[in-house]
C-alpha cells in the first residue's frame, strides 16, 4: 500500500491500486520511486504532495512527488515519478559552519541544523576537518562522506497513530549491507547477467592541477602544474619530459587509445608531489571499470532459501562455469516492486560511487573544489607530514560468527587505516570489499560460522598517500560439529542463561547493563597497553587523546565565563571613576601652581595608586577568563569569543579590552606625563 500525503505530510489516503512500480535505491546516490494508477486515483496525486510506503525490510520510507503525467485515453492511467524526501535538505543554505578536529557524528549534527533530519546510527570514523561555505546541507552530507568515507542511509518513524512521520533519521555506518557468501547460479535464482564496461573516469592521459599558491602582493597564482619536473625511467614509473604537464601511461594508451582528463587536488602545493599524485589516479583510472546487471528471482520468502535475502551494499558472489564467470562483488543499486514482492529484482554489482552527487566528468581528483571563493576560509590536511608508516602486519582471530582483525600501525593523527575482505583467495583489494577505514588498531568483522575469510591492510595519509597492502591472512569461523553431543570450538549463538560461570570467555564483543570486573586492560594492535585496572585500584593510562564531554561541565565552564566577564565590566567601570577621581586631583593640584599642601601629595599619590591598583585587578580577571575560554575551547563548547566578549562594554574581543587597558596605562596626560609631573614637583 502506498501512503499519500499533503506536501505538509497531512496523510490524505491509503490506496492499494497501483502496478508497474519501481523502487530504485543507488548506494550514496539516487533514492527514486515510479508508478502507474488509474486516473480514477489522481486527485492527491500532484507535484510537491509526498508518498510513502514500507521497504522489503519493513523500513519506511517517504518520497516527494515531481513528476506527474496524465494519460487520457483507452489505459487512463497516470504514471506518477517520485524523488526521496533526503532531496529536502538542499532547500536548507549552511552560511558558515566549521568543524576542526571533529567527529562524524559532529560534522552530521551541524549540517542538520535547521533541517527535519535528526542523526542517526554514526559509526566512528577518523578525526576531520570541514567547513560549510554558503552550500546546502545535502552538499554539506556529501562533504562528511568524501571526508570521513561511510556510506548514507535514511529512517523514517510513524506516530503513535500512524498517521504522521514522527521522526527522521540520516545514518552514516562504515557500509550498508554485510559480506553475506551467498553465491547465485543459473540453477538457483539467475536469469541473466549482463557484464558493462563504465567508461566515466577512465583516462590513458591526465593533466595535473594543485594549489594556487599567494603572491608577494596578496593575489594567487594559477593552480599550479608540473611541468617543470622531469621523470624518467628506471629512476621513475614513466617518462615525463619537461614542459609537459600531463603524464601519460603508453601501454593504456596502447590498449584504449589517447583518453584524456585532468585531475585536480587543491590540497598540493609541490610540484612534484602533485606528478606523483596524477600518476597514482592514473594507475586507477586507466582500465575501464565493469558492473555487472544481474536479474535474479528473490527466492527468500521460500522455506529453505531464506538465505538468499539480499540487500543493498550486500557482498555476493555470481557463479557461472559454462561463461567463465567468477564475480565477487557488492550490491550498489537495486531495483525491485513493492507491489508485487515476486517479481523479478535487478540487482548491479560493482564499483560504489563515491558521493551522492554527479560525477565531474573529466575532472578528477582528491580535493577538486572548482574555482572558489576568496572569501572562503581555508582548512586543509596540507601541514600535516607527507610521511607512511610502515606496512601493517596483521593478525587474525577467528570465532563462532566474528572474525578479529588487529595490526601493528603507528599512532598519529594523519594516519588511516583500511581493512580489505573476500572469500576470494588473492583477491584483488577494491573499495567494494573495503570493511573499515578509521584511526584504530582492530577490527571485529561479523560473518557466519563456518566461513573462511581474507585479509589485506594498509596505511594512509592526509595526502592520499598509501603504503603498500599487507601480505594476506586467512581466518576461519568455527563451526557445530554435525550430529555430535559437543561443540568443536565453538560457541551458543543465542541462548537464555539464568546463571553462566567460566573461567575463560573469549568473545569478539561483550554487551551487558552491568560488568563487575576486578581487573580491566585494554591493549591496541601494537601489544601496547592503553588502559590498565588492577584490583588494587591502580589505573594506568596511556592514551593518544583523551575527550571528556557533560552537559553539567559545560554549563559550569561557561557559567563561570559569564561571572567573569561581569566582574571584569564592574573593574572596568570602577577604573573608569579612578581616572576620574585622578583628574579631579590633578585640577587641584594645578590650580594651586605647587604642590604646597601635603594633602594635595597624598591624595594624588593615592589616586595614582588606586588606579595603578584597579588596571591590575583588571589584568588578573583578564588572565583568567582566558584561561577559562582555553579550557572550554579545548572543550569543544558551542560559545565563541566573540559571543562571550560582547559583554565588555561593546568591546569585540578580549585582546581588545587589553589593548583598551594598555592604552589607558599608556596614555601620557593620564599616566605617564602626569606621573612625571608630579615627580618633579614633589
Amino acid at each position: 500500500m502506498l501512503y499519500i500525503f499533503n506536501k505538509d505530510e497531512v496523510l490524505l489516503e491509503i490506496i492499494d491500486d497501483f502496478y508497474d512500480d519501481e523502487y530504485k535505491r543507488v548506494l550514496n546516490k539516487d533514492y527514486t520511486y515510479k508508478f502507474f494508477t488509474d486516473i480514477k486515483n489522481s486527485k492527491n496525486l500532484i507535484r510537491k504532495n509526498k508518498v510513502g510506503f514500507r521497504d522489503e525490510n519493513d523500513i519506511f520510507q517517504l518520497f516527494t512527488i515531481e513528476e506527474v503525467e496524465t494519460s487520457y485515453s483507452d489505459s487512463n492511467e497516470v504514471n506518477v515519478f517520485c524523488q526521496h524526501d533526503y532531496y529536502s535538505l538542499n532547500d536548507k543554505i549552511i552560511e558558515d559552519k566549521r568543524i576542526v578536529d571533529g567527529t562524524c557524528k559532529e560534522a552530521l549534527t551541524k549540517a542538520l541544523e535547521g533541517t527535519k533530519y535528526k542523526v542517526g546510527i554514526v559509526d566512528e570514523f577518523h578525526i576531520g576537518t570541514l567547513n560549510y561555505y554558503f552550500i546546502s546541507s545535502l552538499k554539506a552530507i556529501n562533504e562528511i562522506v568524501n571526508t570521513y568515507g561511510g556510506e548514507l542511509d535514511f529512517r523514517f518513524e510513524f506516530n503513535e497513530d500512524n498517521t504522521a512521520i514522527a521522526n527522521r533519521y540520516v545514518d552514516i555506518k562504515h557500509r550498508l549491507g554485510e559480506d553475506t557468501g551467498i553465491r547465485f547460479t543459473y540453477d538457483t535464482n539467475v536469469e541473466e547477467v549482463v557484464k558493462n564496461e563504465i567508461m566515466d573516469n577512465h583516462f590513458t592521459v591526465l593533466y595535473g592541477r594543485g594549489k594556487s599558491l599567494e603572491t608577494e602582493n596578496g593575489g594567487n597564482t594559477r593552480l599550479i602544474t608540473f611541468e617543470d619536473v622531469e621523470w624518467s625511467i628506471p629512476n621513475n614509473p614513466a617518462n615525463k619530459p619537461l614542459g609537459n604537464k600531463y603524464i601519460e601511461d603508453l601501454d593504456a594508451i596502447a590498449k584504449w587509445g589517447r583518453i584524456e582528463g585532468i585531475y585536480e587536488n587543491k590540497d598540493i602545493e609541490n610540484t612534484e608531489e602533485l606528478l606523483q599524485a596524477t600518476w597514482d589516479k592514473l594507475q586507477e583510472t586507466k582500465e575501464p571499470t565493469a558492473s555487472y546487471k544481474v536479474l535474479v528471482n528473490d527466492l527468500s520468502g521460500v522455506i529453505g532459501y531464506e538465505h538468499l535475502k539480499t540487500n543493498l551494499g550486500d557482498s555476493i558472489i555470481i557463479v557461472d562455469e559454462e561463461y567463465d564467470i567468477n564475480v565477487e562483488s557488492r550490491i550498489v543499486e537495486e531495483r525491485y516492486s513493492i507491489r508485487d514482492i515476486k517479481a523479478t529484482k535487478e540487482i548491479i554489482l560493482g564499483h560504489v560511487l563515491p558521493s551522492i552527487t554527479d560525477n565531474l566528468g573529466s575532472v578528477i581528483g582528491g580535493n577538486s573544489t572548482g574555482g572558489g571563493d576568496k572569501d572562503k576560509p581555508s582548512i586543509d590536511n596540507s601541514n600535516f607530514p607527507n610521511t607512511l608508516p610502515q606496512i601493517p602486519i596483521v593478525s587474525t582471530k577467528g570465532r563462532f560468527s566474528t572474525i578479529e582483525i588487529s595490526w601493528t600501525y603507528e599512532n598519529k593523527m594523519y594516519y588511516n587505516y583500511e581493512v580489505y575482505a573476500s572469500q576470494l583467495e588473492n583477491f584483488n583489494p577494491t573499495p567494494d570489499n573495503m570493511i573499515f577505514k578509521g584511526q584504530a588498531s582492530v577490527f571485529l568483522h561479523e560473518v557466519k560460522p563456518k566461513q573462511t575469510w581474507y585479509y589485506r591492510v594498509r596505511a594512509c595519509n592526509t595526502h592520499g598517500k598509501f603504503t603498500e597492502f599487507s601480505a594476506q591472512v586467512s581466518e576461519s569461523t568455527t563451526k557445530i560439529a554435525d550430529g555430535a553431543e559437543y561443540f568443536e570450538n565453538a560457541a551458543i549463538n543465542s541462548a537464555l542463561i539464568g546463571s553462566l560461570n567460566a573461567d575463560v570467555i573469549d568473545s569478539g564483543a561483550v554487551k551487558g547493563t552491568y560488568i563487575d570486573a576486578r581487573n580491566l586492560s585494554v591493549t591496541d594492535g601494537n601489544g601496547n597497553k592503553t588502559l590498565d585496572i588492577d584490583s588494587y585500584g591502580n589505573v594506568k593510562i596511556n592514551a593518544k587523546d583523551i575527550m571528556m564531554k557533560s552537559s553539567s561541565l559545560e554549563e559550569m565552564l561557561v557559567d563561570a565565563k559569564y561571572s567573569e566577564t561581569n566582574e571584569i565590566n564592574k573593574e572596568f567601570k570602577n577604573l573608569i571613576l579612578a581616572t576620574n577621581d585622578l583628574k579631579n586631583t590633578l585640577d587641584e593640584v594645578l590650580e594651586d601652581g605647587i604642590i604646597s599642601r601635603q594633602k594635595n601629595k597624598l591624595d594624588l599619590e593615592s589616586n595614582i595608586n588606586d588606579y595603578e591598583l584597579k588596571i591590575r585587578e583588571i589584568e588578573d580577571k583578564i588572565n583568567h577568563i582566558e584561561n577559562i575560554e582555553d579550557i572550554i575551547d579545548r572543550y569543544n563548547t558551542e560559545y565563541s569569543k566573540e559571543q562571550i566578549t560582547n559583554m565588555f562594554l561593546g568591546y569585540l574581543s578580549i585582546e581588545g579590552l587589553v589593548s583598551s587597558v594598555d592604552q589607558l596605562k599608556d596614555n601620557d596626560f593620564i599616566y605617564n606625563n602626569l606621573l612625571s609631573f608630579y615627580k618633579s614637583k614633589v
